[in-house]
């Protein structure tokens, strides 16, 4: 159990560098398309703002 907790938590730094970018490369595009009225409207982009928002709210929490 001890090696678990420790694997787990080597993990962790890399895992929350991932989230990071992801959550860059995600800002980036929806700042790069905010003026693409057609992309705005669809579902993908209104799930991608919610995404956004909820993966920011987790990140200032860890």
């Amino acid at each position: 159990m001890n090696e678990c907790i420790l694997e787990t938590s080597q993990m962790l730094p890399n895992t929350k560098t991932r989230i990071e970018n992801a959550l860059e490369d995600l800002k980036n595009f929806m700042s790069e398309h905010e003026e693409n009225d057609e992309m705005k409207t669809t579902e993908d982009w209104q799930t991608a703002e919610q995404t956004l928002a909820e993966v920011m709210a987790f990140v200032e929490s860890i």
